[in-house]
């Protein structure tokens, strides 16, 4: 008897959900939000905008669900916090 494995195509394999890559805009057309929707849930990393272009907010997603490390931001570009997500929940420094 012989072993036959076959490969699906990527598409098979996300359950054939769309994959978009995704950009919301301020009001006056700045970046307020960049980042991958998958069956139109939030999926890896995002950056999140101030209205004066300077990142917010960046981190990655699963299934709409904050995860891993992020990084917080003052509205002049300065740090704020960081911290990592498990489980829904933040330990935010």
């Amino acid at each position: 008897m012989q072993l036959r494995i076959a490969l699906l195509p990527l598409a098979a394999l996300l359950g054939c959900q769309s994959v978009v890559e995704h950009r919301e805009l301020h009001e006056d057309g700045t970046p307020k939000s960049e980042g991958r929707l998958v069956g139109g849930k939030q999926v890896g990393p995002w950056v999140h905008y101030w209205p004066n272009g300077q990142a917010r907010s960046r981190g990655s997603y699963i299934d709409d669900v904050q995860t891993g490390a992020w990084e917080w931001f003052y509205e002049n570009g300065a740090p704020r916090m960081r911290g990592t997500y498990t489980d829904e929940h933040s330990d935010g420094q």
